[in-house]
């Protein structure tokens, strides 16, 4: 993948700050901030292949992204996917499984909210 086709930003996408962001196969997850939208594009040609919705949280600032190794469910298209964040009112990792409904549409389901101690906290 070309690395400007990562800074190129698409006019519906202006008011939206990019954050962390992973890799699983031949796709890159791009999450924004409030974890509102992930955007997937592919990393031979940089077009966005899809979008996701995510669920808007203004605590939520998508620090960390990355992919486990671990399927929830025999067949699932991805592992499991880890996104940390802190921010002064929320440091937590949220753990979700990425499904897709009948009409191959995908989305976000939240498996498990790992909270930090309060002395990782910042």
């Amino acid at each position: 993948m070309k690395v400007e086709y990562l800074f190129m930003q698409e006019p519906s996408r202006s008011d939206l700050l990019r954050q962390g962001c992973a890799v699983y196969g031949d796709e890159l997850f791009q999450f924004y901030t409030y974890n509102q939208l992930i955007d997937v594009f592919s990393m031979h040609s940089g077009q966005r292949l899809f979008s996701i919705e995510g669920f808007r949280n203004i605590y939520h600032h998508c620090n960390n992204i990355d992919f486990s190794n671990t399927f929830l469910n025999e067949g699932d298209r991805y592992p499991l996917l880890y996104v940390s964040m802190d921010d002064a009112e929320e440091n937590k990792a949220i753990v979700y499984h990425i499904s897709e409904d009948v009409d191959g549409r995908m989305f976000l389901e939240v498996v498990q909210t790992i909270e930090y101690p309060d002395e990782v906290k910042g």
